[in-house]
């Protein structure tokens, strides 16, 4: 697939993330701490929730990512994260988890 149809989909799949986790009440409009925002831990899961992980982490690495058009990552865990975070209770954003996570590994 070509880059640019792969950021065409990861972009609309990230709006979709970030539209369906308002929608689950999983959107935060508090910022996390500065010490929550420099964990080095996978998911900074020892600084914060998952979901603020998504929204304050992930979300706009993968939009400086492909604004910068610098690799992509290729391959990702987010949903058996979810699965393991959410318990299946975020089910609409469980399923864009798994699309993301299809459509890196699908480019190499």
């Amino acid at each position: 697939m070509p880059r640019e149809a792969l950021e065409v989909q990861i972009d609309a799949l990230l709006a979709e993330l970030e539209n369906t986790m308002k929608i689950a009440l999983l959107w935060t409009s508090s910022q996390p701490s500065d010490w929550a925002m420099q964990s080095t831990a996978p998911f900074a899961c020892d600084r914060m929730a998952f979901e603020h992980w998504l929204q304050f982490l992930f979300i706009p690495k993968m939009s400086t990512l492909m604004a910068q058009a610098l690799p992509l990552p290729g391959k990702i865990a987010l949903y058996p994260m979810g699965q393991e975070m959410f318990k299946e209770s975020a089910g609409e954003v469980l399923a864009i988890l798994l699309k993301i996570d299809q459509r890196l590994s699908e480019q190499h």
